[in-house]
């Protein structure tokens, strides 16, 4: 592992964490290392056209409501409308 890092000019670490969590680059740093695709490696991280599978876990973007969209962001947030300052 530390000739196949210090051929793709990376640290061990990098490697290694592939193993913990998916890391496309390192992943097919690896791959062509010992010969084969991504894919056949690690199948539960790539679909059937052989691309990466991203999974967003817990940081999902939240749907933007009809309230956000006429924000317009133009009064402060911590300033009430229709009071004198």
């Amino acid at each position: 592992m530390a000739q196949v890092a210090a051929d793709a000019g990376v640290k061990r670490q990098c490697l290694y964490s592939t193993f913990l969590k998916s890391y496309p680059r390192m992943e097919k740093v690896i791959a062509d290392a010992v010969g084969l695709t991504p894919a056949e490696l690690w199948p539960e991280r790539y679909d059937a056209v052989g691309l990466p599978c991203y999974r967003t876990g817990g940081s999902r973007k939240k749907p933007v409501t009809k309230q956000a969209k006429n924000n317009t962001g133009s009064t402060p947030r911590n300033v009430r409308k229709g009071r004198a300052a």
